[in-house]
């Protein structure tokens, strides 16, 4: 009979078993704390509907909920209007006699400035024998084209760092073509069998640069280095240069000229006409001062319709210059109105409108009446209506919003309540307060005292405690005292301009600002709470992962220890059994004998 051997224990495995038995506290630890920031979440939501709520009341303590007016305008092609909240509602009559027009004047006669050049590269004549048929631009360049220096080939070339492809079948023609319409901003082309490089933008600082040829186009069209024809660099605008160098502007000395009494300064040897036309647009002066390219001259317009331009020419001469001070009348009243030489005033002209009867005269074609800003757009008499009313519409939607974000927010409270705020019985109370709010009786200094006098009413069955709207009601509250609608929600009672002194809207902000206050409202001590406990809780639950880690090392070694008594204890065994065979065999042959 042989000892029996010892099983050895399955170290990691019965570790992890020992361990999960003693970690079960530590997980509750750690689930309450994942439920408490799934919480957290769940307040900010319900702050931030809170919060949407809160704006469509404070939408309905403005005036402009309940006094924004629209305009019908029978013929907008005549005039357009707009009012503004409180307008006089009225229907206008507009019969538009005149437009008023911004004084305007422009040189007497042309200043004479050249237009300026663009850099241009011209060839020689390609042809080999003279003849008129010696090249041919649109045979292909493989043929033989008879040229004077050498053929094209494929490959390619560069114009202004741009790269043009040259193949066998191009022609003298696709290839100039493919040039001008490339982003080398060089228009090519061939005239007498000469060809010319001509630079799409004026000025000086427009080049032509010819670069690398593996196509011998350059050398071909004789337009390349040692055999050009030659180059005309471009010129500058004389609008762009140097009033100093300018011949139509030599009457122009530095020193200083006003506008609409803006002072200006002009240095000729710096300066350009561009530079100080841009100084003039960009100041106070409300004039509009350019240079008119096609007419050779400058104009100046003032900024507003109706205003004038004023006009003094100091010691720089430069209005004298441009032939825009004292400029005749002629008799056609666009001319200088200021008898003074060296000063004009050219005048604009004041509309002429006639309003339900009444015959006005703006400087602007914009204007005023009673809250409704009209803005005139055809003269000769022509005729439009105007019709300024409540606009019902707006308030109707500001309406609809706050009702429709109240049921919202109720029914996420009450989802929440049964669900991850199971715990919180303060929102049975914010349900329970909001519902008597909509129920109960406003104070105001109006003749409504509460919300189902303007159509906003409570639902039943599954809608229990949410509100429904009826616009028909609020139509026959409008009807009856419409300055109490508003006073039902918002009312200015000391006259400060804020409609913040009472009424539904007021006071149930206020009240919901107790949850949404940041640093002292309910929902964020709340949070602050939650954060305290969560902190705790992980303090608590890093000591108690430190002890854990250390218990499983003493389980571990523990149970090595016992593996290594077991081992030894197997050793043992299998010596007892070898003891044991021996002795057993020893008394088996003393019998057989």
């Amino acid at each position: 009979m042989a000892l029996t051997t010892t099983s050895f224990f399955e170290i990691e495995e019965t570790v992890n078993q020992l361990m999960a038995l003693e970690r079960r506290p530590l997980d509750t630890i750690i689930q309450r704390r994942d439920d408490m920031e799934a919480s957290k979440i769940v307040y900010d939501l319900l702050n931030s509907k809170l919060k949407t709520l809160q704006a469509t009341l404070d939408t309905l303590c403005e005036q402009a909920s309940f006094e924004t007016k629209k305009t019908v305008i029978s013929d907008d092609s005549v005039v357009t209007a707009t009012s503004s909240v409180g307008a006089s509602e009225i229907m206008y009559d507009i019969e538009v006699t005149s437009l008023a027009e911004a004084a305007r004047i422009e040189s007497s006669g042309v200043l004479s400035l050249v237009a300026g050049t663009e850099t241009k590269i011209t060839g020689l004549d390609i042809k080999a024998g003279g003849g008129p048929d010696d090249a041919d631009i649109n045979a292909a360049i493989n043929s033989g084209l008879g040229l004077a220096v050498n053929e094209i080939n494929a490959g390619e070339f560069v114009i202004n760092d741009v790269t043009i492809e040259v193949y066998d079948s191009d022609t003298i023609a696709t290839i100039l073509s493919r040039i001008t319409s490339s982003s080398a901003g060089v228009d090519a082309y061939i005239i007498d069998d000469i060809v010319y490089l001509e630079q799409k933008t004026v000025g000086s600082t427009n080049d032509i640069e010819l670069g690398s040829d593996t196509a011998n186009f350059f050398t071909a069209m004789r337009i390349g280095a040692g055999d050009r024809g030659g180059k005309a660099d471009g010129v500058d605008e004389d609008v762009y240069r140097t009033i100093d160098d300018v011949a139509g502007l030599a009457g122009i000395s530095t020193g200083y000229f006003t506008i609409n009494n803006v002072t200006f300064y002009v240095d000729t040897s710096s300066d350009s006409l561009s530079d100080v036309i841009n100084r003039v647009n960009s100041s106070a002066a409300n004039a509009s001062m350019f240079y008119d390219e096609t007419l050779d001259k400058v104009v100046v317009t003032s900024d507003i319709e109706g205003d004038h331009l004023y006009f003094k020419n100091d010691n720089a001469a430069f209005l004298d210059t441009l032939k825009i001070l004292d400029v005749d009348d002629d008799g056609d009243d666009v001319g200088d109105q200021d008898a003074t030489v060296g000063e004009s005033r050219y005048e604009g002209t004041a509309a002429v409108v006639i309003v339900n009867g009444s015959t006005l005269n703006p400087t602007s074609n914009e204007f005023t009446i009673m809250g409704t800003t009209f803005n005139l757009i055809t003269g000769g008499g022509a005729t439009a209506t105007v019709d300024v009313d409540n606009n019902d519409d707006y308030m109707k939607n500001q309406l609809t919003n706050f009702v429709d974000q109240y049921n919202s927010t109720l029914d996420f409270i009450r989802e929440k309540k049964k669900n991850e705020l199971s715990h919180d019985i303060s929102l049975i109370y914010l349900e329970n307060s909001l519902i008597t709010k909509m129920q109960s009786s406003i104070s105001n200094i109006g003749n409504f005292k509460n919300l189902s006098r303007v159509g906003i009413k409570f639902g039943s069955g599954a809608n229990s405690g949410k509100l429904t709207f009826d616009t028909n009601s609020l139509d026959e509250a409008l009807l009856t005292d419409r300055g109490s609608v508003m006073k039902l929600f918002a009312y200015d009672d000391d006259s400060d301009g804020l409609y913040d002194d009472g009424g539904f809207a007021n006071t149930t902000y206020d009240f919901l600002y107790n949850y949404t206050r940041a640093g002292l409202g309910i929902i964020y001590k709340k949070k602050s709470t939650i954060d305290t406990r969560i902190s705790q809780m992980d303090i608590s639950i890093r000591r108690k992962e430190e002890r854990m880690s250390r218990r499983r090392i003493q389980l571990t070694v523990q149970f090595e220890q016992v593996n290594r008594a077991l081992q030894m204890m197997e050793i043992r065994i299998q010596k007892m059994n070898g003891i044991f065979s021996n002795n057993l065999a020893l008394i088996s042959g003393q019998y057989l004998l």
